[in-house]
């Protein structure tokens, strides 16, 4: 990853970003924000969202931190559950 991906990866812990605004931020072009967003997400650390840019106000495109899955409610398919023994006296 890039300098300026990793920069760009500090800044969306704050807030997501559209790429106008986040080129502004991060002082570059928008090509290359573009290519930062790029290595983020097919690293896995962030994805891109359709929704109204908290800085400008725009209904855009934004890149923000992906959001971890939340286990606590998956459940289990019935041939993975660990199988307990049989308890009691034998």
């Amino acid at each position: 990853m890039d300098d300026l991906a990793l920069r760009l990866l500090e800044d969306i812990h704050a807030t997501p970003l559209c790429v106008s605004c986040g080129s502004r931020r991060l002082a570059c072009t928008n090509w290359d924000f573009l290519k930062a967003t790029r290595a983020l997400v097919t690293g896995g650390h962030a994805q891109c969202t359709y929704e109204k840019c908290q800085v400008c106000g725009v209904l855009e495109l934004l890149v923000r931190l992906r959001r971890a899955p939340s286990w606590d409610r998956v459940e289990p398919e019935a041939s993975t559950r660990p199988h307990s023994p049989p308890s009691g006296p034998r």
